[in-house]
């Protein structure tokens, strides 16, 4: 982290080390759903449901037998233990169900097993969701660094995501969710995903999400047609490999543009605001950054 930024900050920066104090969510929990102007508790079955499709987005070798499986685990233990399910308990339905061969409920275990041994879920405490987003202007840090497997760093960031969507449920558009998401290259951008949730909607309930990564190589095309939903784009010098790709993504921007960005430099497309404060029609600039020193504090940025 840039030391300007963390000595400006001061105590206003706070860090949540997830490995070692764990993280106030459980991802079994039934959330309230409204229709029809009524609000009641999902269905067991529709938590189950989003419980297999973090599983089978970063295990994405999961065929339907082991989502089948998985999914008849998550929700009998639902229906049995309620707001007491845990990662352990599902680990041991899963290994109790008797309609599925032993090759596949080994293939699901095996897996599960790394996240029950850390488990990382603190399931009984209140999430810290208001205080986060307090006013006062701290900023804090959601660390995930600690774990050997990059898929239990990744199946943390998709509940944890989930979990901050719904808390933002009853938010509007004026008050502010401010949140930053690197490595975004990691994250689920399919259809009904917390992230294309976020992108498609989440104006409405505050948020203002940035999704930083340094590859598009790994995505989809339509995993790219979600992020195509972000309002404003920034690219910085990207690396060789990438030009192809983003010479799709940057409407009537040249190419040769992105190729001859500077250290510090960037293209932004978006709209910008016009003389009567309104927005105009999407475009883009390439824009100077200056450094993040005492020396320009409060120095524009350059267009």
């Amino acid at each position: 982290m840039d030391p300007v930024f963390t000595e400006e900050m001061g105590d206003r920066l706070r860090e949540r080390i997830v490995y070692h104090e764990g993280f106030p969510l459980n991802p079994f929990l039934r959330r309230n759903k409204q229709v029809a102007g009524l609000v009641t508790k999902e269905k067991p079955s529709e938590a189950a449901r989003r419980v297999v499709d973090v599983f089978s987005s970063v295990y994405r070798t999961f065929g339907a037998q082991q989502k089948s499986a998985l999914y008849d685990a998550a929700k009998r233990g639902i229906e049995i233990y309620g707001d007491k399910m845990t990662m352990e308990l599902l680990l041991e339905i899963l290994e109790g169900l008797e309609n599925y061969g032993k090759q596949v409920l080994m293939s699901i275990s095996s897996r599960l097993v790394q996240l029950v041994d850390i488990d990382s879920f603190d399931y009984e405490s209140e999430n810290k969701w208001d205080e986060y987003f307090a006013p006062g202007g701290n900023v804090t840090i959601i660390q995930l660094a600690g774990y050997v497997q990059d898929e239990i760093k990744r199946l943390m960031a998709e509940f944890i995501l989930w979990d901050l969507w719904y808390y933002t449920q009853d938010g509007t558009k004026d008050k502010a969710i401010p949140v930053v998401l690197d490595e975004a290259q990691n994250l689920d951008f399919s259809d009904g995903s917390p992230s294309a949730k976020i992108l498609r909607e989440g104006r409405k309930f505050g948020w203002s999400a940035w999704f930083a990564t340094q590859t598009f190589n790994n995505f989809s095309k339509d995993e790219l047609s979600i992020i195509d939903n972000a309002g404003t784009k920034v690219y910085f010098n990207p690396a060789q490999s990438e030009l192809r790709v983003l010479a799709n993504r940057i409407g009537n921007a040249d190419p040769e543009e992105l190729r001859m960005l500077q250290k510090g430099q960037c293209l932004v497309i978006g709209q910008f605001k016009k003389d009567d404060h309104s927005l105009g029609t999407p475009r883009y600039h390439v824009v100077k950054v200056p450094a993040m020193n005492a020396e320009i504090r409060g120095k524009s940025i350059e267009v």
